[in-house]
C-alpha cells in the first residue's frame, strides 16, 4: 500500500511538472503579448476588474477546498455510494452559489464604477463590458469545481493537466490575435476569458461522465444532510479564501485609490510572478493532498502529520530553486519577459518573493488542518490576521510612504499567519511545534541562508552586478549547486535517502 501510494505520487508529480513547464512558459509569454497589445493602462484595468470579481468569488475557492476534502475522505473510507452523495451535494451547492454570486456582482456595478475605482473616462464603457464578461467566466469556473474535485480525488492528474494545457494554448492563440485586433481589445480579452473557461468545463464534464460513475447518478444520490455539512465546512473556509483575495485584490483597490492604474499593473505583475512560483510547488501539494485527506478518513493521524511535514519541507526546498536565482536576476528577467517594465514592478516582485517563501513554510499545515474537518476557529483567526493587510496598506499610503512598504506589511502579516497555522495544527492534529521547527523551519531557512550567501559571493566576484543571458545562466547554475550542497548538509540521512529515491523515480519516469 505504501509503495503503491509513493509510486502514485511520483507519477502524478511527473505529470504535473510536465504540465507546469508548459503552462508557465506559455502563460508568461502570453502575459507579455497581452501587456504589449493592451498597453500599461488597459493592462492595469484588466487586473483591477479581475481583482474586483475575484474579491467576491472567494466562495468558489472555499467550495473547491470543501469538495476536494470530502471527495478524498470518501475515497479513503471506501464507503459504498458515498462518492455519489458527495458529488451530488457539491454540484448542487456550486450551482446555487453561482446564481447568488451572479446577482451579487450585478448589484455592485453602480457602486464599483460610479464611486469606488478610478478608470479614465474614455475607457469606462469598455471596463464595464469587461466586467460583465469576467462575471460570466467566473460562473463557469464555479460550476466546473465539482469535476476538478473528482479528478483530484481519483488522483487523475493526467486529465487535469491536459485541460490546463488546452487553456494555456487558447490563451496564447488569443494573445497573438489580440496583437493584430483593431477593435476594442479589452472586449476581445473578455471574450477570450469566457472561451477558455467554457472549453475547460466541457473537457472535464465529458471526461468525468464517461469515466466516473459518481458523476452520472447525482439525482438518486442527493443527500440533504451531507449537503448541509459541506456547506458549513465551506462557510468557514470562506473566511480563508476571502482573506487571500483581500490581500491580493483588496490591496489593489487601495493602491488604485491612492496611485492609479499604473501601480495596479506593477502589482498585477508581482502577483503573477508569485502565482507562477506557487504553482511550481503546488505540484507536490496537489499530488500529496488526496493522500493526506485519505489518511484522515481512516484515522491515521501519524501518517497524516508525516505527509504534511514532508509537504512543507520539500515544497519549500523546491521553491528555493526558483527563488534564489530570481533574487539575483529579477531585473533581467522582467526586461526579457515584459520588455517595458512598469514602475514599481521590480521592487514589488522582489518583496513578493519573501511573502511566497513564508507562505510555503506552512503549506502542509493548511492541508492537515483542512483534513481534520475542524476549521471554524482556525479560519476566523487566520482570516482576520490576513485581512489586516487592507487597513495597513491604507495607513501606509495615507502617510505618503513608498508603495513598497505595502508589500513589507504583507510580509509581517504572513509571519503572524504562519505562527497561527502552527498553533492550530498543534491543537487540532497534535503536531509537535518543536518537531516542526527542527524538521521544517530550521533546515529550510538554513538552505536559503547558505545558498544566498554563496551565490552573492560568487556574483560579486565573477559578475560584479552585470545582468545578461550569460550571467543569468551562471547565477542559476550557482544557485542549483549551492542549494543542493546546502540540502545535503542540512537534511538527515533518511531525508536525503527519501529525496534521492523520489528523484531517481522521477528520472526513470521522464527517461
Amino acid at each position: 500500500m505504501k509503495m503503491d501510494s509513493n509510486k502514485k505520487m511520483v507519477v502524478n508529480t511527473v505529470i504535473l511538472y510536465a504540465k507546469l513547464l508548459i503552462e508557465i512558459s506559455v502563460n508568461l509569454y502570453s502575459t507579455r503579448l497581452i501587456l504589449l497589445a493592451l498597453g500599461v493602462e488597459d493592462f492595469g484595468i484588466v487586473n483591477l476588474i479581475s481583482g474586483i470579481v475575484a474579491l467576491l468569488s472567494f466562495v468558489q475557492n472555499s467550495m473547491s477546498v470543501s469538495s476536494q476534502r470530502y471527495m478524498s475522505v470518501a475515497m479513503g473510507q471506501r464507503e459504498c455510494g458515498q462518492l455519489e452523495r458527495v458529488f451530488c451535494s457539491s454540484f448542487m451547492l456550486h450551482f446555487i452559489l453561482a446564481i447568488l454570486i451572479f446577482f451579487l456582482l450585478e448589484c455592485l456595478v453602480p457602486v464599483i464604477f460610479d464611486s469606488s475605482i478610478q478608470i479614465p473616462e474614455q475607457r469606462l464603457d469598455a471596463a464595464k463590458n469587461l466586467y460583465q464578461l469576467t462575471i460570466l467566466g467566473t460562473l463557469l469556473i464555479i460550476i466546473t469545481v465539482p469535476y476538478d474535485a473528482v479528478l483530484n480525488a481519483h488522483e487523475n492528474m493526467l486529465m487535469y493537466s491536459i485541460a490546463t494545457i488546452v487553456e494555456s494554448t487558447i490563451r496564447l492563440i488569443g494573445a497573438l490575435v489580440l496583437l493584430v485586433y483593431n477593435n476594442d481589445k479589452l472586449i476581445f480579452y473578455g471574450v477570450l476569458l469566457i472561451t477558455i473557461r467554457l472549453v475547460s468545463m466541457l473537457i472535464k464534464y465529458i471526461y468525468c461522465h464517461r469515466h466516473y460513475i459518481e458523476t452520472r447518478h447525482f439525482v438518486k444520490a442527493f443527500d440533504k444532510k451531507l449537503m448541509k455539512e459541506m456547506f458549513f465546512f465551506a462557510f468557514w473556509n470562506m473566511f480563508g479564501a476571502l482573506a487571500l483575495t483581500g490581500r491580493a485584490q483588496g490591496v489593489a483597490i487601495v493602491m488604485n485609490t491612492f496611485m492609479g492604474v499604473v501601480v495596479n499593473a506593477a502589482y498585477g505583475i508581482a502577483n503573477q510572478v508569485s502565482g507562477q512560483l506557487l504553482n511550481f510547488t503546488a505540484t507536490i501539494t496537489k499530488a500529496m493532498n488526496p493522500q493526506i485527506m485519505q489518511r484522515a478518513g481512516v484515522g491515521d493521524n501519524i501518517g497524516m502529520i508525516s505527509l504534511s511535514l514532508k509537504q512543507c519541507k520539500y515544497s519549500s526546498i523546491l521553491l528555493s530553486y526558483a527563488i534564489v536565482p530570481l533574487l539575483f536576476s529579477m531585473e533581467f528577467i522582467l526586461k526579457i519577459w515584459l520588455k517595458d517594465v512598469p514602475d514599481y514592478a521590480l521592487n514589488f516582485c522582489m518583496l513578493i518573493l519573501v511573502v511566497s517563501v513564508i507562505q510555503q513554510l506552512s503549506i502542509g499545515l493548511m492541508s492537515m488542518i483542512q483534513a481534520t474537518g475542524i476549521i471554524r476557529n482556525y479560519q476566523v483567526c487566520v482570516s482576520l490576521c490576513m485581512l489586516l493587510n487592507i487597513p495597513i496598506a491604507y495607513m501606509i499610503l495615507k502617510l505618503n510612504a513608498r508603495a513598497e512598504y505595502v508589500i513589507v506589511g504583507m510580509i509581517v502579516v504572513e509571519v503572524f499567519a504562519c505562527a497561527l497555522r502552527i498553533f492550530f495544527a498543534k491543537r487540532l492534529a497534535n503536531l509537535s511545534i518543536r518537531s516542526f521547527v527542527i524538521s521544517v523551519i530550521a533546515p529550510v531557512l538554513l538552505i536559503y541562508f547558505f545558498s544566498c550567501i554563496g551565490v552573492y559571493g560568487f556574483e560579486r566576484l565573477l559578475l560584479d552586478g552585470v545582468q545578461n543571458v550569460m550571467s543569468f545562466i551562471v547565477l542559476t547554475s550557482l544557485s542549483i549547486v549551492f542549494i543542493s550542497i546546502s540540502a545535503l548538509i542540512v537534511l538527515s540521512k533518511d531525508e536525503r535517502l527519501y529525496l534521492f529515491n523520489i528523484i531517481r523515480r522521477l528520472i526513470k519516469k521522464i527517461i
